[in-house]
């Protein structure tokens, strides 16, 4: 399925990387396909969450159609988002 990055995403991308994480487009990809575990948010869309380390987790949001698009990336703590 092909996946699609928006303008945002993008700059989130940019922003992630001038705070020291830094991601590429196929790292971002992967976890969409092998996240640690998905959620439902606002707007249907989904987030998916893959741990970074003991304290922080990586969160992207996307829409799930004929392909994905994701709208946002964020490095978010863990404890917010895990069970």
């Amino acid at each position: 399925m092909e996946i699609i990055f928006t303008e945002h995403a993008k700059f989130k991308l940019n922003v992630l990387k001038g705070h020291g994480f830094a991601f590429t487009e196929n790292q971002i990809k992967k976890v969409i396909e092998n996240p640690d575990f998905v959620r439902e948010t606002k707007f249907n869309r989904l987030a998916a969450i893959k741990s970074l380390n003991d304290e922080l987790a990586l969160r992207i949001i996307y829409e799930e159609g004929d392909t994905i698009t994701i709208v946002t990336i964020m490095v978010v703590k863990r404890d917010r988002y895990e069970i």
